[in-house]
């Protein structure tokens, strides 16, 4: 996933990179890594945000309130 991103980031494909820092935030969830999975949804919702993308920002705030309770 690493190495995507990086290419993503490269290509400034902003859906891919949102994509990807929330799968990266769901595998440091599901690996205990509280800090790391807030990191990676805190900037997909970031990159959704900037996209005006409603619907996708509202789901990754429920998962960071989530991991904040």
């Amino acid at each position: 996933i690493e190495d995507a991103m990086d290419l993503t980031d490269a290509s400034e494909d902003a859906v891919l990179a949102a994509q990807l820092r929330c799968e990266r935030g769901e595998l440091a969830r599901a690996s205990g890594d509280s800090a790391a999975a807030a990191r990676f949804l805190a900037e997909a919702a970031d990159i959704y945000r900037r996209m005006g993308a409603a619907r996708h920002l509202a789901s990754i705030e429920k998962k960071l309130a989530a991991l904040r309770a």
